[in-house]
């Protein structure tokens, strides 16, 4: 960073601040990694490099999630949200919406995460990304969840439960398996809960799956 600084190479300044706030957050060094994700995206702004800018915002709010400074995430996650809109970035907006969503998820602002879910679920759809549109119906269905829900919770777990077995995500299959499987059982339809949970158990104590308990 410094030697980027003395050179005057302020797209190198970005990337190198973009590349320790990486290195930070692997040792647990999170203020410090959100710090550098923040100069970086001040950087990066100032080059009118805004997809640049706007990635490392989205990285700020993620490391905010991770320290529960949840008004920062979503502030952040919103404001990454607006860059890409206006650069027609679609995958960029499509992973703040995520993040957003997860934030006022977490902030109990349940009817804002939804409509954030939702959307990231169609620009995830519109870019052929099953993985990626999994976690946004994964998130829907948290989201419902949380907001006593359970109906609308189970319908979207399904949709996720679907897309990872079209991608091959054995391991968030069966984390999803495991929470319709908590939703099913506040419907009182048990005897299908208890199927979702044996499944995902089956599912993530297989070897080999990466996740496996």
């Amino acid at each position: 960073v410094a030697e980027c600084r003395k050179r005057g190479d302020r797209g190198g300044e970005g990337q190198a601040l973009a590349n320790l706030a990486v290195v930070l957050r692997k040792v647990d060094r999170l203020a410090d990694a959100l710090a550098s994700h923040r100069q970086a995206a001040a950087v990066f702004a100032d080059i009118e490099r805004p997809n640049s800018s706007g990635e490392e915002i989205h990285y700020a709010g993620l490391i905010c999630q991770l320290m529960r400074q949840f008004e920062e995430a979503a502030a952040a996650h919103q404001e990454a949200t607006e860059v890409f809109a206006r650069t027609s970035d679609q995958q960029g907006h499509a992973q703040a919406l995520l993040g957003l969503g997860t934030a006022l998820t977490a902030l109990r602002r349940w009817d804002d995460a939804v409509g954030a879910c939702e959307h990231a679920a169609r620009l995830w759809a519109e870019l052929v990304e099953p993985n990626q549109e999994a976690d946004a119906w994964a998130q829907l269905g948290a989201a419902h969840l949380a907001a006593g829900r359970p109906a609308k919770a189970v319908a979207a777990f399904g949709e996720a439960i679907a897309r990872y077995r079209t991608a091959g995500d054995v391991g968030s299959q069966g984390r999803v398996l495991h929470n319709s499987g908590t939703a099913l059982y506040r419907l009182g339809r048990r005897e299908e809960a208890m199927a979702a949970h044996r499944e995902a158990v089956t599912i993530l104590s297989e070897p080999g799956d990466g996740n496996a308990r």
